[in-house]
């Protein structure tokens, strides 16, 4: 078996910004997580969302209600949120 490890170069650590670097800010900041549901989540949904914050460290359940994913992009990049989590069920 044999590899080829290509060092990367100069050229191409310039291409990548720091916009597409996700780890980024490790080690600088926290990491700020937000949990949310589906629109209408069932009452399991809604015991599994509590269970994934405890189990997320510096995470916060927010309640979607009718907001549309857009709308909730936009509310947690106000309240410097660094990551979102999406719960959805398939009922049926």
């Amino acid at each position: 078996l044999e590899t080829d490890v290509v060092p990367i170069t100069a050229d191409k650590s310039a291409d990548v910004q720091a916009i597409d670097d996700e780890y980024a800010n490790i080690g600088i900041r926290e990491p700020k997580v937000c949990i949310t549901t589906s629109r209408d989540p069932s009452n399991r949904l809604k015991q599994f969302a509590k269970e994934i914050k405890l189990c997320i460290p510096n995470s916060q359940a927010i309640n979607r209600g009718t907001y549309r994913t857009d709308e909730l992009v936009d509310a947690c990049r106000k309240a410097d949120f660094t990551d979102m989590v999406f719960l959805n069920e398939t009922r049926g």
